[in-house]
């Protein structure tokens, strides 16, 4: 198949063809990404809950690294499938150009920034005394080499939008079995502890940026980095981060709420907050498919909506959402009924795997309704309509999930933390399906496919008659 082939496709083949190509290998990979991030909680967990809680206290600020990176992928992969969907290549181009520039410009910002106030922010985020110094430990390796994490991010998306999921999927394997090797190699055969945890993810995505860089280099790519298009393109920044806001501002939030409700369960120990970090592992691992899934209909509803074809854009929507609720179910059936072996695999302490369990639980509530806003939200992004997606989110993370884990507890202890995440699920759910509706009518596309597909039949069989 020939490199223009490639992005045609999204506009003619088969919807659920599509959307196996393209969403499988992300989901492959995006699994066995999340997979080693567990494993290296626990080869952490034999070091002790501390060690656990510690790695919890600096995952909000990983995940607000990987938003910014995330963000202006996701917002250059939607720029770049409009763009080759109504024919512009040269503007596609200009776009993966200026996200290299962009990557440059967050790396000499944003490291310096947070490693200069390291110690206050992760205070803010609930590091005790006892961990304050394992957590520092962690963070101060992780966030100097988050250069490696910008570049994974924003490329991997990019080369998504061009339609090829298979390079994606290479890099994240890539970086996956080379941390799962590296982990014990630094940990204990080094006796380097967090730090040596930290360390194997750093060379691991350095191992995975070579890979892509050197297809970057290739012919095997539709895309091109041009020297004239490196210098700030504030037309095309501006496109990038209309919508790649959305997710850097969804997860930026999602950040704050997880250091705010470090803080509200500081006063029921480190264990607690270890058991709030095992949950949210095991958490990334469920959501990971519809991730994938989600990755995989960018492309395809970028694309037709930049051509036009409205009616294969709800087609993508409902098919996603088919397979992301299906998901979501067998996620709520393993946190409910498999909470303790899931627990165990982490930690032998009982109190930490009571609380754990409990987390586990809770949070699952409205797990078969979760999928479907997640798709929805990648439907706001693909068709440039990111304003819906990011109020659903913030509304959820800041409107809904602060002010019930500071209210709940109060009457239920630390029950009233974990049952926080149902309550504003359940709102959160709720506002994207208006928002869908509207954005729906607003693009003249269709909610519902097949009332199109039989009118267009029937009006088919009455001109053959």
């Amino acid at each position: 198949m020939s490199k223009n082939q490639r992005s045609e496709r999204l506009g003619t083949e088969k919807i659920s063809t599509l959307l196996y190509q393209l969403s499988l290998p992300s989901t492959f990979a995006m699994l066995v990404n999340a997979l080693y991030n567990i494993i290296d909680t626990i080869f952490v967990g034999f070091i002790g809950e501390k060690a656990i809680a510690a790695l919890s206290i600096v995952f909000p600020i990983q995940n607000i690294l990987a938003a910014v990176a995330v963000g202006t992928g996701v917002g250059a992969s939607s720029y770049i499938s409009r763009s080759l969907g109504a024919n512009n290549k040269e503007e596609a181009n200009r776009t993966i150009s200026q996200s290299l520039t962009l990557f440059i410009l967050l790396s000499m910002i944003m490291i310096p920034l947070i490693l200069l106030y390291l110690d206050p922010i992760l205070t803010i985020f609930g590091a005790s005394p006892a961990i304050l110094s394992l957590a520092k430990e962690y963070a101060g390796i992780i966030i100097f080499g988050s250069f490696t994490t910008f570049f994974n991010m924003i490329f991997n998306n990019i080369i998504r939008g061009e339609g090829n999921a298979k390079v994606p999927m290479n890099s994240m394997l890539i970086g996956a079995i080379g941390n799962i090797i590296l982990d014990p190699i630094f940990i204990f055969g080094l006796d380097m502890g967090v730090k040596g945890a930290a360390l194997a993810t750093i060379l691991a995505n350095g191992i995975s940026n070579i890979y892509l860089i050197v297809f970057l280099a290739s012919d095997r790519i539709e895309l091109k980095i041009k020297k004239d298009y490196l210098r700030p393109n504030f037309k095309i920044i501006k496109e990038i981060y209309s919508v790649g806001s959305t997710n850097i501002l969804m997860n930026s939030a999602n950040s704050i709420v997880i250091g705010f409700i470090n803080n509200q369960l500081t006063p029921f120990g480190d264990k607690a907050i270890a058991a709030l970090g095992i949950m949210l592992k095991i958490n990334t691992l469920v959501f990971m498919p519809c991730f994938g899934l989600n990755q995989g209909l960018l492309p395809i509803i970028g694309y037709n909506y930049g051509a036009r074809k409205k009616v294969r854009v709800s087609e993508a929507i409902w098919t996603g959402i088919k397979y992301s609720t299906v998901f979501m179910i067998l996620g709520w059936i393993l946190f409910t009924f498999f909470p303790e072996p899931l627990s165990y695999i982490f930690t032998r302490d009982s109190e930490l795997i009571d609380l754990t369990v409990d987390a586990f639980r809770y949070n699952a509530i409205a797990f078969p309704l979760i999928g479907s806003q997640i798709i929805l939200s990648g439907f706001f992004q693909g068709v440039g309509k990111a304003l819906p997606a990011l109020l659903s989110s913030l509304l959820r993370q800041l409107g809904f999930l602060i002010p019930a884990a500071y209210i709940l507890p109060k009457y239920f202890g630390v029950i009233g933390v974990w049952l926080a995440y149902p309550v504003s699920d359940f709102l959160s759910i709720f506002l994207t399906y208006i928002f869908a509706i509207y954005v729906f009518r607003v693009l003249d596309i269709p909610i519902y496919y097949k009332k199109i597909e039989k009118k267009q039949n029937k009006e088919t069989k009455n001109r053959e008659s």
